[in-house]
């Protein structure tokens, strides 16, 4: 009897310990997300990459959906709604695929005016405004029959474009501005002179703040005398300064960052993507920078359904997409890709 209550013990013992074993393998990380993938080389290709399996569901969701194959690579990728915009700015297009079959619904083509659209953002359900490479106008496109009824006059060299309620923020890296666009009224009824080449702009998820980055000078063109890279935070309401932070930290000098992409999280923060490192900057406080992580960092997203934020990180001639938490950046999970995608976005 006495084996008998032993052996039932060590059985009972046994399952307790791989049931617990089973349980702390069980990753809520390992839940399956879909994460779309541009080329950067020929054949340029839409691939959708099942993560953490790394697996391709599909080669090319424009070829394989669709009678048309790229002849230029994506260079951004943006989700609204049940559609998907695909930013071809060097055949002057933005290609609007349906989110769920794939299929083209309608094609934007800006041949005509020789514009090369880069980003857009999406105030309400029937407009969407799209900036072009270092143009100088807003293009308004009517989602309910994809036209563009009007183009609005901003500053010189558009290169990023974000929504707070029915203010459109967009920076203009010549005239070192940031036009903001009343989209009831479709009209530029403020500037904001922030430093030198503004590049990114991004909205708190209060939508009470906004915060730019500028480049500073030396950076694109090497001709010029370095200048240091900046974030510039201002109040959405009143439109006043709050506050204005070098990207610097330790040894890391704000003349010799190179931001690459800049995302702000739920929680008030925004993490700057550059050649040497990853930062971030506290917009609740001052604008605090602080280090994440040292590395070449190329591309940073907030991912509101995973409540993450993405990074594309080059590593040892390797490239990686990596899952990091909304606050301090600590990583979640990582997953490495083929070079020859340049440009990513999660589906879910």
């Amino acid at each position: 009897m006495k084996k008998f209550s032993l052996l039932l013990s060590l059985c009972l013992f046994a399952l307790m310990l791989f049931s617990c074993g089973d349980e702390k393998v069980i990753d809520s990380t390992k839940s399956l997300h879909s994460v779309l993938a541009a080329s950067n080389e020929s054949p340029y290709v839409l691939s959708l990459v099942n993560i953490p399996s790394n697996t391709i569901e599909y080669e090319d969701i424009i070829s394989q959906f669709n009678s048309f194959q790229l002849d230029n690579p994506i260079e951004n990728i943006l989700v609204y709604r049940d559609e998907i915009f695909i930013f071809v700015p060097e055949s002057f297009k933005i290609f609007v695929l349906d989110a769920n079959s794939y299929r083209l619904k309608a094609t934007i083509d800006f041949t005509l005016s020789n514009e090369k659209p880069i980003s857009a953002c999406f105030p309400n359900a029937t407009d969407c405004y799209i900036i072009h490479r270092n143009g100088s106008s807003v293009s308004l496109l009517d989602l309910t029959n994809y036209t563009i009824p009007r183009t609005i006059q901003v500053g010189k060299g558009t290169s990023s474009i974000a929504v707070s309620g029915n203010q459109i923020f967009i920076t203009n890296k010549t005239d070192n501005t940031v036009s903001i666009v009343d989209s009831r009224t479709h009209t530029q009824e403020a500037v904001l002179n922030v430093p030198s080449k503004p590049a990114f702009v991004d909205i708190s998820s209060d939508n009470k703040k906004v915060a730019i980055i500028s480049l500073g000078d030396g950076k694109e063109d090497t001709t010029e005398t370095k200048s240091a890279s900046m974030v510039t935070i201002f109040d959405v309401e009143s439109r006043n300064q709050l506050y204005q932070v070098p990207i610097s930290i330790g040894s890391y000098k704000a003349e010799n960052q190179f931001p690459n992409c800049f995302s702000v999280s739920s929680v008030g923060y925004g993490f700057i993507a550059t050649q040497q490192a990853l930062f971030r900057t506290d917009i609740k406080r001052e604008g605090k920078i602080s280090l994440v992580e040292r590395g070449n960092f190329n591309r940073v997203l907030y991912d509101y359904k995973s409540d993450e934020i993405l990074v594309w990180q080059i590593k040892d001639n390797q490239k990686f997409l990596r899952y990091l938490t909304s606050s301090n950046g600590t990583e979640v999970s990582s997953f490495s890709f083929n070079n020859r995608y340049s440009v990513f976005f999660p589906l879910k």
